[in-house]
Parts: structure tokens; C-alpha cells; sequence
């Protein structure tokens, strides 16, 4: 009788971790980060493209056109903390790739909020909130 009860536990949490955990709001045993990817180009200048994934998730092709347009995620970290997330951005004839997350970015992140910016002259970051931007990327 016990070991079924063992077996029935077990297969619950492996449940909960798998299944049920994807399509809550709050993590469970991780934290819940956010991305930020934000067009901070001048007025009338060529749209922002941005292309984000992960080994998990193809989050595809956006298009930013407007001043402070964004396109922002959240996820739960990977219990294995193996969490990882790449874009790569284009404006005009400037390309360059980051990387938006990778397990361990706590401390880079303390606010559980990652932002990128996209400027005139590269790529800025902060993960902090307020957001205080700093200079990360040329393009």
C-alpha cells in the first residue's frame, strides 16, 4: 500500500512540475522573470525587428515601429536553472544579437525584470526597476 501511495506522490509532482507548471501564473520552486525588448529609435526612423527563442520557444519575428513599442515575455525558470533566451535585432542596415536571459542573471537582474533598448547607437540594458539604462551593444 505504501508503495503506491509513493508511486501516486511521485507521479503527481512530476505533474505539477511538467504539465501543470507551463500554464500557471506563479512558478513553482523558480522565480518568474519578464524581457523587455523596447524601440528607443528617434521618430520616422525604420521600424525595429527583433527575433526571440530559446532552445524551448520560437517566440518569432516582431516588428517595433513606434517609439517606445515593446515586445516583453515571462517565464518561469527552468527548475535545472538551464534557462536561456537570444534575440537578434535589426534596424536598417544594423544587425546584432544579445543574449535577453540566461539562468544565473539574478543578481543582474534582482527586479525579475530585464529590459533592452534599442538607441541610435546600440543596445542598452537595465534590470532594475526604475529602469536605469546602460550601454551594453554597439550595433
Amino acid at each position: 500500500m505504501a508503495h503506491i501511495l509513493k508511486k501516486s506522490v511521485l507521479f503527481f509532482l512530476l505533474y505539477q512540475f511538467f504539465f501543470l507548471q507551463p500554464m500557471a501564473k506563479k512558478c513553482f520552486l523558480t522565480d518568474r522573470f519578464e524581457v523587455h525588448v523596447l524601440n528607443a529609435l528617434p521618430p520616422n526612423s525604420p521600424p525595429l525587428f527583433a527575433h526571440c527563442a530559446s532552445g524551448d520557444d520560437d517566440l518569432g519575428n516582431r516588428t517595433l515601429s513606434y517609439p517606445n513599442q515593446e515586445f516583453h515575455w515571462s517565464f518561469c525558470e527552468s527548475i535545472l536553472h538551464n534557462t536561456f533566451f537570444f534575440c537578434t535585432l535589426s534596424w536598417g542596415p544594423k544587425h546584432t544579437y544579445l543574449i535577453a536571459y540566461k539562468s544565473g542573471w539574478n543578481s543582474k537582474c534582482p527586479s525579475f525584470v530585464c529590459t533592452f533598448a534599442a538607441k541610435t547607437d546600440g543596445i542598452y540594458f537595465s534590470g532594475e526597476i526604475p529602469v536605469a539604462l546602460k550601454k551594453v551593444i554597439n550595433w
